[in-house]
């Protein structure tokens, strides 16, 4: 497939909306409108029935039952190759929004101090924050640093990285390593490439509600909606992106 100038953006979709794929409809209608140097657009995975025009839709099941990580690796695979993307892209989950107008050239590479820290901050670590502990413990004896770069926004993947992260993440020895894929490919990243600028991200953008959406949007262009997708916060989204983008049918 022809490769065009820009950034290309990569969607792993599962199907656990619970909002009818509310939130890939706007997350494209999103990008659309407000990224500037995109390439291509591919969504791999669960591909609603909407997604078309310029999108390329690349449909794949869960194939690796409940291992939620190897599910997205095999989707991020799938699109890779479907689209024969060979330089650094962007990966997207569905709930992730640009809501400002942003350069994609110029999209930094985030950071949220270390996987440690994630799990000393926290007063009642939750099975997560384990997780994420373990993790981070199982990269440093690998020779990887252990930052945690789970942040909710479009994070950027190369991918000669890729495989790597992959073999950890279907280590059998390891089988809780890489529920946190983004930690995985990131740290590979981070390792293999350190020219790589990173910058720190004071606060995360996961929102909770309308209020904290305009303040992320006003603060770093971008935001996750996670779970919060209220009657208020679907609102302003189709007041505020009311018509069909170019990547919907």
């Amino acid at each position: 497939m022809r490769a065009m100038k820009g950034v290309d953006v990569l969607y792993a979709v599962g199907t656990e909306s619970r909002f009818r794929d509310f939130e890939l409809r706007f997350s494209l209608r999103c990008l659309a409108r407000h990224a500037r140097n995109l390439g291509r657009v591919v969504v791999a995975g669960h591909v609603p029935d909407f997604v078309g025009g310029d999108a390329i839709a690349v449909p794949c099941g869960d194939e690796h039952g409940k291992k939620k990580a190897l599910n997205i690796f095999q989707k991020l695979r799938n699109g890779m190759d479907a689209a024969g993307l060979d330089r650094p892209f962007l990966f997207s989950a569905d709930d992730h929004f640009i809501t400002a107008d942003a350069d994609l050239a110029a999209w930094p590479r985030y950071e949220r101090g270390t996987a440690h820290d994630a799990f000393s901050d926290v007063a009642v670590p939750t099975a997560y924050h384990w997780m994420v502990r373990k993790t981070g413990l199982a990269l440093l004896k690998r020779g990887y640093p252990d930052l945690l770069t789970v942040w909710h926004g479009n994070m950027w993947v190369a991918p000669d990285c890729v495989g790597e992260a992959w073999e950890m993440a279907s280590d059998p020895s390891s089988h809780w390593l890489g529920r946190e894929t983004f930690v995985l490919l990131h740290n590979v990243e981070k390792r293999k490439r350190p020219e790589t600028e990173f910058s720190h991200l004071d606060a995360d953008v996961r929102g909770d509600g309308l209020d904290s959406l305009l303040a992320d949007t006003k603060r770093t262009g971008c935001h996750s909606t996670g779970p919060m997708l209220d009657d208020r916060v679907r609102a302003w989204f189709k007041r505020t992106y009311p018509d069909k983008c170019r990547f919907e049918r």
